[in-house]
């Protein structure tokens, strides 16, 4: 298909994208899907803004078309198995109005008094909920959102509360043939503990990373053609949109507003005028691109390894190194950060897409992150 023939894609940056209008995905949709008809439960880490949620709404619309009962919900924030089954009880009740006991368990909003304490009548547990709607239902399908975020605040509140509920989960999967579930995390389930002993080992990985360059090239040029800019200029302004953006859909869409407001103020347009809007959104102290995140969270991530962390990153920020010449760095540092494990830090920080390993040599993985953790550290 020609470049004009392409259809346009509303400008939206950080919102709410239509499943008819994400770009580039198919091969990950359709792998997902595959899987989750097999039986196999899926596991989709990828680095924020990337596009899981859109991607898991895809999912949803194509699921339901088969007839599945598809519950979606984001569990982040969450600090209790009670809140979360109270969330899933409403969504599967909500679609499968047969469920009669969980529709009666969720309106008993009136407490009753047994010896002085206040008790929900009929007791339920997030088993029962899951194997009532496997009862009225062809295939129940659970989409959680941020399930890592949810289980380490579980651990965190309780310690071995965030492992058990993820074995819970585990265990109505194996329980429940008609049962599968599609659990997003934008960190790594090894943030709720060092060792998952085996709690996601029947779960299919399937990491969603940025747009293959088709992809980028296509969403900038349906993207572009949402605006009045003409046809010449996006032409010359699809290319570096993509490339620059890394692929990812939420800086895509950030650069084809900054494209589209300065075509309203008649301001002339360019591929250099891309590298522009990116160096702005580096620089920019309102951080419109939310990149200082990549700094911030890392005190969460790395509790009291975070020193030598962002020692770490500070040093392959400057040049990519090999394990030796990082570890000689921090042995140039503090003595807390002197004594860090290099090597598991390493590791840990390819797991949460700060680096990647060639042949022996950190670098990270994205040129958008290393400028933004540059700018945010000095």
């Amino acid at each position: 298909m020609g470049f004009e023939e392409l259809a346009a894609i509303p400008i939206n940056p950080g919102g709410i994208v239509d499943p008819t209008n994400i770009v580039g995905r198919e091969e990950e949709i359709g792998a997902i899907l595959g899987d989750l008809a097999r039986g196999s439960g899926v596991h989709q880490p990828g680095e924020r803004r990337h596009g899981k949620t859109s991607v898991s709404r895809a999912v949803q619309v194509r699921a339901r078309e088969r007839g599945w009962t598809v519950v979606q919900r984001s569990v982040e924030g969450m600090r209790t198995t009670d809140a979360v089954l109270e969330a899933l009880t409403t969504g599967l009740t909500d679609q499968l109005p047969s469920m009669t006991r969980a529709r009666a368990w969720l309106k008993s909003s009136t407490d009753v008094k047994v010896g002085g304490v206040s008790v929900r009548p009929e007791p339920m547990t997030l088993d029962d909920v899951v194997v009532e709607a496997c009862d009225h239902a062809p295939r129940v399908l659970l989409i959680l959102d941020e399930l890592p975020i949810c289980a380490r605040a579980l651990e965190q509140t309780e310690p071995g509360a965030g492992l058990a509920f993820l074995h819970s989960l585990r265990r109505m999967r194996q329980d429940n043939p008609k049962l599968t579930m599609l659990c997003l995390g934008s960190i790594g389930f090894h943030h709720v503990v060092p060792s998952l002993q085996g709690a996601l080992n029947d779960l299919q990985k399937r990491a969603l990373h940025p747009l293959a360059e088709a992809g980028a090239r296509e969403l900038s040029a349906r993207l572009l053609k949402s605006t009045d800019i003409p046809l010449d200029i996006r032409r010359d302004l699809a290319e570096p949109m993509a490339r620059l953006s890394e692929g990812v859909p939420f800086y895509l869409h950030h650069l084809a507003d900054g494209c589209d407001r300065r075509a309203c103020r008649g301001e002339p347009l360019s591929g250099d005028d891309i590298t522009l809007m990116v160096d702005d959104a580096i620089a920019d102290p309102d951080d419109p691109w939310d990149l200082k995140h990549y700094v911030t969270r890392l005190p969460d991530y790395y509790g009291a390894e975070a020193p030598a962390a962002a020692a770490i990153l500070d040093h392959i920020a400057q040049t990519p190194s090999d394990r030796r010449a990082i570890e000689i760095g921090l042995a140039a540092q503090s003595d807390e950060i002197a004594g860090a494990d290099a090597l598991d830090l390493l590791g840990r920080l390819e797991q949460d897409h700060y680096l990647v390993n060639e042949a022996g040599r950190r670098r990270f993985r994205s040129e958008l992150v290393r400028r933004a953790w540059q700018r945010w550290r000095t």
